[in-house]
């Protein structure tokens, strides 16, 4: 069944491997073994070649739901953090109200914002175009300013809360751990870049 399978892009090559055909070793560099990361290695998989243009297509299917979590959880890291500064006083007054971080809280929506309209753009050419070269184009455009706006505005809703952003009774630590885990599924931004090439390089 699909839930068994595990399926690799790379290029224009598409293959499916059933759990079986999957061997995984610990990874043993740095400090990734404690993340219990692992190597995969893939023998006896089924291989498809696809075109330039499904293959790009493909890619910016998967990042496009990536792109989706990612704006999600930087409105909610967002959210969080200006509730907690507009209840936090120091110094006499709301900590929103220094300019500093109101300031600060003005870039996490600009961000925030940004990445909302990319997808909802993104969206409208589905819905005009189909998957053509115009909408992969805004796909990768969408999932790159998703993958930025959200380690930028995760990592600051943990520091306007100080040393309580890095505890688990606010959600925002995790959001930020959650952000730099997505930004890397799919290849990340490289491959993001890589696979705008790949329907260019044909249309053109």
């Amino acid at each position: 069944t699909v839930s068994d399978a595990l399926y690799i892009l790379k290029g224009t090559d598409l293959h499916l491997a059933a759990d079986e055909q999957l061997s995984f070793s610990p990874v043993k560099v740095g400090a990734l073994h404690a993340a219990g990361s692992c190597a995969v290695e893939v023998s006896g998989s089924r291989c498809t070649t696809l075109t330039p243009k499904d293959a790009a297509q493909l890619g910016a299917h998967w990042r496009l739901f990536f792109a989706a979590l990612l704006s999600g959880v930087s409105r909610a890291a967002y959210e969080h953090a200006r509730e907690y500064c507009l209840q936090r006083t120091t110094f006499g007054k709301k900590v929103a109200h220094h300019q500093g971080v109101a300031f600060i809280l003005a870039d996490m929506l600009i961000a925030v914002e940004t990445a909302e309209l990319m997808l909802q753009r993104t969206g409208t050419y589905i819905d005009t175009y189909g998957w053509s070269f115009e909408t992969v184009e805004s796909v990768e455009s969408a999932y790159l300013q998703a993958v930025e706006g959200a380690l930028f505005v995760t990592t600051y809703a943990v520091q306007l809360l100080g040393a309580a952003g890095y505890v688990s009774d606010h959600p925002v630590e995790k959001w930020m751990r959650e952000a730099r885990a997505i930004s890397v599924l799919c290849g990340g931004v490289d491959a993001s870049r890589a696979n705008a090439g790949l329907l260019l390089d044909e249309v053109k």
